[in-house]
């Protein structure tokens, strides 16, 4: 495994230059942005004891933080052949965000620990154009209305 590939920690060296060194500011990434999946694949089976052993903690609530210019397109790669704007036309493909939502919960449940999420996400510019975050915004609107069902159990 890279050591770009693993979590970065507080306690690592240099966690400030090391972050600064991953994060990429810009448009020029993929056009089918999957934050949703992606947080869920993370903190799950087989990286959870794996690459991102230690990550989650039992004695720790879970924050998610989504940072985005798009909307989500988790879609389990039922769109792995089309280009980005079948992440709009083609939703019914995308995974959803409910059992997104599900998934994160249960690397909590049992804990008596929550999955807190939060997004960050432009704002649709304009009618005509696609949606911009809203399937993050679902996700954290529904963390905020649901909050006693967040918490493990």
């Amino acid at each position: 495994m890279r050591d770009a590939d693993r979590p970065l920690l507080a306690r690592d060296d240099d966690f400030v230059n090391a972050f600064e060194a991953r994060v990429r500011v810009g448009t020029e990434g993929s056009d089918k942005e999957k934050g949703l999946g992606a947080a869920v694949e993370a903190v799950t089976e087989p990286l959870a004891s794996s690459a991102n052993a230690g990550f989650v903690r039992s004695d720790a609530d879970l924050l998610v933080i989504f940072v985005s210019d798009e909307d989500d397109c988790s879609d389990d790669n039922a769109l792995a052949n089309q280009n980005g704007s079948a992440c709009y036309t083609d939703r019914d493909a995308l995974v959803p965000v409910a059992e997104l939502v599900d998934d994160l919960k249960s690397v909590k449940a049992g804990t008596g620990k929550r999955v807190i999420a939060s997004a960050i996400v432009g704002p649709q510019v304009a009618e005509a154009c696609a949606p911009t975050g809203t399937r993050f915004i679902f996700k954290a609107s529904y963390d905020k209305a649901n909050r006693t069902s967040l918490k493990g159990k």
